[in-house]
């Protein structure tokens, strides 16, 4: 008689076992497939690709689509980057990145070893978004810009999280009491401000008041400003260059110097610091970049550590470093206004005393070009200086 009961729990057992223990995919073969995959957008190097379920590698492909089980690896001096959604992940140098579990919920990204940088823009109700490590799994709640490095080993993972609102360029909404004005100039939203912390006028300067004010006392910053979400006035507002910045090259085409500084930056990270741009009434443009010194000397190991900075900038392995993400940069332009052909790696910072750097700390792109006039002409000269790169 206490057979069957057992018998019966037997079977109940197995049932169970085969419900809780069949996988996903089997159980949900009727499901909807996820709506949303992530996008290879940017590869420079050698960069590898293996699909879900395979040993195998091949070379990644631009705008491939990723999904649950996909691996990527980037090899020596070679960078990634996807895009789901408002979220932008880049992959730095010797990096092993896979989906653990992708779908229009969830993102869980594997990071065996290397660096991953992800930018969160807004998160919907619902959405998740994991960095699973060697030793840890951290979890992202809210949109910023996030850094994971795991060491070769997989024993040590270092995160460094600051919020979105510090990314360059963001600038917010304006403060209460303060108006903002934008108005059309040259296809851009030109930025005037008014309120009472701003300023009445120069003193005994008649002259300069009337050229700072408009005729409904805005003052006029000199910037132009954007949303940073497309449609969404409560996320505020981003910088989108100097009103004054923007030139023509040769052919007319206008250059809108602001975006184009930000993206070249976020391209070359993390060699460069800052850059100005040049190209006025030139075939091409041409940056005067000021490199990460500490991270560029790491392109040439085989200096002597106490070897002058300019020595570091001329050696040909770290020009070819960079000439080959310039090369990268390039072949993914939209056009001559986005185009950079040629660089100039300087070793001297930019000064305060020559008014190279603002009040505010951000690069004065005119004065810059002035005081560096040699650099930018050693930029378009026939003959190759030692500190200039070019494709």
């Amino acid at each position: 008689m206490k057979t069957r009961p057992q018998h019966w729990l037997t079977l109940l057992s197995i049932v169970f076992a085969i419900c809780v223990l069949t996988p996903n995919g089997a159980s949900a073969d009727g499901d909807d497939p996820p709506t949303r995959v992530a996008r290879l957008s940017y590869v420079d190097g050698q960069v590898s690709f293996s699909p879900s379920g395979t040993d195998d590698w091949v070379a990644a492909v631009l705008n491939r689509p990723l999904t649950t089980g996909d691996k990527l690896w980037t090899d020596q001096n070679s960078r990634a980057e996807l895009h789901v959604g408002s979220a932008a992940i880049r992959l730095g140098e010797q990096t092993g990145f896979s989906f653990l579990n992708f779908d229009d919920h969830i993102m869980q990204i594997r990071l065996t070893e290397g660096t991953v940088s992800v930018r969160v823009r807004r998160m919907n109700e619902g959405e998740s978004i994991e960095v699973d490590t060697p030793n840890l799994a951290f979890s992202i709640f809210q949109p910023g810009h996030y850094r994971v490095n795991v060491n070769e080993a997989g024993d040590t993972t270092i995160i460094n999280v600051r919020d979105d609102a510090d990314r360059p360029g963001i600038v917010g909404v304006p403060h209460r009491g303060v108006e903002l004005k934008l108005v059309p100039n040259a296809g851009k939203w030109e930025a005037r401000l008014r309120g009472p912390n701003i300023m009445p006028g120069y003193w005994r300067r008649p002259d300069l008041t009337a050229a700072a004010f408009d005729e409904e006392r805005f003052y006029k910053i000199g910037d132009a400003l954007r949303l940073a979400e497309p449609g969404n006035f409560a996320c505020g507002f981003e910088f989108d260059g100097r009103v004054g910045e923007d030139f023509k090259l040769a052919t007319g085409t206008w250059v809108s110097v602001g975006p184009l500084r930000l993206d070249f930056i976020g391209k070359f990270d993390p060699w460069v610091r800052d850059v100005a741009v040049a190209g006025h009434d030139r075939d091409d443009l041409g940056m005067l970049v000021f490199p990460d010194e500490a991270e560029t000397r790491r392109l040439a190991p085989h200096l002597r550590p106490e070897a002058p900075f300019a020595e570091v900038v001329a050696d040909p392995v770290v020009k070819e470093t960079f000439r080959e993400r310039l090369s990268a940069v390039a072949a993914q332009s939209t056009g001559s206004s986005t185009r950079v052909a040629r660089l100039a790696l300087l070793a001297e910072p930019p000064s305060i005393d020559l008014g190279e750097v603002t009040d505010k700390g951000s690069l004065n792109q005119r004065a810059l070009l002035a005081n560096r006039y040699a650099d930018v002409e050693a930029l378009y000269a026939s003959e190759l200086k030692p500190h200039v790169v070019r494709l």
